[in-house]
């Protein structure tokens, strides 16, 4: 595709290694900022562990939502991952709507 730049998060079913040599993505598996065109993204794949800080940027670019932020699944149920939301609050210095 004729993006010049590619973003591809790992997702709970990815592994922690993969190359795309035919559209240079930037495979991402661990919690990392990138810069783009100026603009610095928190991005943020499917992670198990509270290890990992959430990096600060301009715009977060997530695999989960962050609980109670547009994560409702058909059932009711909240999806969305609380050390997600705490991260991002802490990053806002609030809490979002």
């Amino acid at each position: 595709q004729p993006h010049p730049h590619k973003i591809v998060l790992r997702g709970n079913h990815d592994p922690f290694t993969v190359s795309f040599p035919n559209s240079n993505s930037t495979y991402i598996a661990t919690p990392q900022a990138l810069e783009i065109n100026g603009w610095k993204l928190s991005c943020v794949p499917f992670v198990t562990h509270r290890r990992y800080q959430v990096p600060p940027g301009d715009a977060i670019v997530t695999h989960i939502p962050p609980k109670a932020i547009l994560d409702r699944c058909e059932s009711g149920a909240l999806a969305g991952c609380s050390y997600l939301r705490s991260s991002v609050e802490k990053m806002a210095g609030k809490s979002p709507p």
